[in-house]
């Protein structure tokens, strides 16, 4: 319980770094604008994967994509249906520009709990 609890908290969308969360997505949204192009990001998660858009305004999209991690072994598989579950309720760190997880292509699911 100890080490889902730290994994929790070292992510972006805790309290701990949602400060730095924003000011991140603000220069991204800053430099797509500036150059009139989209931006795509390519991360990794411990346990799952999936992809996610933020709109920017313009027509401009950040889209992530965030693959599953290698050594951890994969959740189980209700873990990937709550996530997904709860990601319909949405994301607005920046409320001018909500964030939309999408199932990856192929997949009917929002989030996959599979080793890379």
């Amino acid at each position: 319980m100890q080490k889902s609890e730290d994994d929790l908290r070292d992510q972006w969308q805790s309290r701990a770094h949602r400060d730095k969360w924003r000011r991140m997505q603000r220069l991204v949204c800053d430099l797509a604008r500036r150059n009139g192009h989209d931006i795509s990001m390519v991360s990794g998660e411990i346990h799952l994967a999936t992809r996610a858009t933020m709109h920017l305004g313009d027509g401009l999209n950040l889209d992530q994509l965030v693959s599953s991690g290698i050594a951890h072994r994969a959740p189980p598989k209700s873990s990937a249906r709550f996530m997904g579950a709860l990601s319909w309720l949405g994301e607005g760190p920046l409320p001018e520009h909500p964030i939309r997880v999408e199932p990856l292509p192929g997949q009917r699911n929002r989030y996959l709990a599979e080793r890379n």
